[in-house]
């Protein structure tokens, strides 16, 4: 099932890819924050705006897939969650499985909440 996913995931990165999207690796000045690989995924989207995913990881691999995932979950938003009335993507994640997508969704939604009221 993992492998059938990272292929369809592979598959789907590869199509977007020849659709404009781009993986751009940042490097950071601190030596020390480039023991993570940095990776930032954009693509303009229907309203032909672009949008990014920034993902880290010190699996190189796993970096790409976090910025292409974090990339979804701006798409999402512009994409639908503006037409359902929502006002930011606070709350929104995005998982292989649905139920841990959710826990996700809402422990991003208290580390913001919890930020916000220190700030």
């Amino acid at each position: 099932m993992f492998s059938l996913f990272r292929n369809n995931l592979e598959k789907q990165i590869a199509q977007e890819l020849k659709s404009g999207g781009k993986f751009t690796r940042i490097e950071f000045p601190i030596k020390r924050l480039n023991e993570y690989f940095t990776i930032q995924y954009s693509q303009k989207i229907i309203d032909g705006s672009e949008q990014f995913g920034l993902g880290s990881d010190k699996n190189e691999k796993l970096a790409y897939v976090k910025a292409y995932v974090e990339f979804l979950e701006r798409k999402a938003f512009w994409e639908v969650g503006l037409s359902k009335g929502y006002k930011s993507t606070s709350g929104i994640a995005g998982h292989r499985f649905a139920f841990l997508a959710k826990q996700t969704a809402l422990a991003e939604l208290y580390e913001r909440d919890a930020f916000l009221m220190h700030w």
